[in-house]
């Protein structure tokens, strides 16, 4: 039988270029859609599609740092956030101390457990030599 993930995370899901993008192309079956402001044009949008058989819920934190979306998934006795995220390439100063104050905020509020993901861009990130 063929592989059936329980959750997808897709980052810059509207277009740059494409006018009347139409959202409902987006609903997959047998999926929970949860997604960030997509109205809002200055974002690219991120989504979480999370299998109907899993209870969950989105979760929203005041924040300025505006690209995210946090789903709770509700297990036996616990509970587990899951981020994904998206910072342009491009970001400002500003932005970038927004995406790390979302980050102490959501870290805070994860009592049990986080899954942060995404696409942060951060390309001069030297992994290997720290």
């Amino acid at each position: 039988s063929m592989y059936r993930p329980k959750i997808i995370a897709i980052t810059e899901v509207k277009p740059k270029r494409i006018e009347n993008f139409n959202y409902a192309e987006l609903n997959l079956d047998g999926y929970e859609l949860y997604t960030n402001d997509f109205e809002n044009a200055t974002t690219r949008g991120v989504l979480l599609y999370v299998d109907k058989t899993i209870s969950a819920k989105q979760v929203f934190l005041d924040c300025s740092f505006q690209e995210y979306i946090i789903v709770e998934l509700q297990g036996a006795n616990k509970k587990l956030l899951i981020c994904n995220v998206y910072r342009s390439p491009s970001s400002s100063a500003d932005n970038n101390a927004n995406l790390l104050n979302f980050i102490n905020s959501i870290s805070k509020l994860a009592s049990d457990k986080l899954l942060l993901l995404g696409d942060f861009n951060f390309s001069d990130i030297d992994w290997d030599n720290n």
